[in-house]
């Protein structure tokens, strides 16, 4: 009986490298792009000078918030003092506003 030889697998792909490397090269090769560096560089500019332009939103928007609250608040209390509500539903209407109020900072 003669032996028959087992073929042995061989690395089809030995010379070529797996896929994740490929991508990293090409993202390195992108990244070596001056075109690419300088847009990047005027975004982040762009963004730098932003920040106080938000900064100046949000302390606007969270005083106008507070403005709206007790503008309602007020006008809830000024119901119920002229008896236009009753007390039960001035209750209903400043407890969940009240509850709201300081829960979301619980959570």
């Amino acid at each position: 009986m003669s032996e028959v030889p087992i073929p042995q697998a061989e690395d089809e792909d030995e010379g070529l490298a797996p896929a994740s490397d490929e991508v990293w090269l090409a993202l390195a090769d992108l990244l070596r792009k001056k075109e690419l560096r300088e847009a990047l560089k005027k975004w982040i500019d762009v963004q730098a000078d932003n920040v106080p332009k938000v900064h100046s939103f949000k302390v606007q928007h969270l005083w106008l918030s507070y403005l709206f609250a007790l503008a309602v608040f007020v006008g809830i209390m000024m119901l119920a003092v002229f008896k236009v509500i009753s007390p039960e539903v001035m209750v209903g209407l400043l407890g969940p506003m009240l509850g709201y109020w300081f829960g979301r900072k619980q959570g």
